[in-house]
């Protein structure tokens, strides 16, 4: 069987000379509480014709350790289609099912659940990126992205405390592991985008973000547009294919990131179904020391 690549367009942070001297933002409260200009400012530019090659053509010859992602089916569903209904229920059965086969699967010593995002897309979609007010979830996120440094050690602190946190930080091996699944497949519509960690130049291509919520401030990077990228999806991803990808791994000579980003395939929509999706973000910290030196998070 022959599995073909398509072409797509991804949106990157525009490349602006206001963003060598200004960190870009973004600010997730309602529109009456910002004042008005003032939401974010983010400027992304769509990049067309952009490659992007279908995992299942040489599904062995991808890791997590290797590139940043890979395709398991041994992470468990655990649910059926209207369990997905209910978050709470989603995170104590689902969640908690998919972090102990992580921790089991990635010889880790503990876990943690650090989030869930449940994602339907609205006919509002992408016209408007984040749907219109009746959009029962969160929307696909087109704009390229993962984790910081910053962002993954704050995730090990209200997981494990300020001083177990700089204990492991310090002595463990520290990864983020997403998993992303339909939980209605195959996915013809907006499926998710990988990009080969190898591919990316860690000194030109990533700019960190603020995105401010009532709660917190969490950062993230954004990327500039790189020809060299690689970019990767599972076609026609069905709810026993678990795309796994890096967010964070603190391991020397082992991938640590895994930008990732939603995009639009040419037959979308061709099963009559819109893209329902869930993802959740794990915490794996390792019981074997690290190979060598601390992290700079400066």
């Amino acid at each position: 069987m022959m599995f073909a690549p398509t072409k797509s367009t991804f949106w990157y942070l525009d490349q602006l000379p206001v963003y060598q001297t200004t960190k870009p933002y973004i600010v997730n409260l309602p529109l009456s509480r910002v004042p008005a200009g003032k939401r974010t400012n983010q400027i992304c530019a769509a990049y067309t014709d952009i490659v992007v090659r279908d995992i299942r053509a040489a599904e062995t010859e991808y890791t997590l350790d290797r590139n940043g992602f890979e395709l398991s089916r041994s992470i468990p569903m655990s649910l059926d289609y209207e369990d997905f209904r209910y978050p709470s229920k989603v995170r104590d059965i689902y969640c908690e099912n998919v972090k102990h086969a992580l921790v089991k699967m990635r010889g880790a010593e503990l876990g943690d659940i650090l989030h869930l995002a449940i994602r339907r897309r609205h006919v509002s979609f992408p016209q408007q990126p984040r749907g219109n007010e009746e959009a029962e979830t969160a929307q696909p996120v087109q704009g390229v992205h993962y984790y910081t440094p910053t962002r993954a050690y704050q995730s090990l602190q209200k997981a494990f405390g300020d001083d177990q946190a700089a204990a492991f930080w310090k002595e463990r091996r520290v990864e983020i592991i997403q998993v992303w699944r339909p939980i209605a497949g195959p996915v013809l519509d907006w499926p998710l985008g990988v990009c080969d960690r190898n591919s990316v130049d860690e000194a030109i291509d990533l700019v960190s973000t603020d995105n401010v919520w009532t709660h917190m401030v969490a950062e993230t990077y954004n990327l500039f547009h790189n020809p060299k990228h690689l970019w990767y999806f599972v076609s026609k991803q069905i709810e026993s294919d678990a795309l796994l990808f890096k967010g964070f791994d603190n391991m020397d000579g082992k991938a640590s990131f895994c930008p990732h980003a939603a995009f639009e395939l040419d037959n979308m929509g061709a099963n009559g179904k819109m893209r329902e999706s869930v993802e959740c973000a794990i915490l794996l910290v390792h019981p074997l020391p690290r190979s060598e030196g601390d992290l700079d998070l400066a």
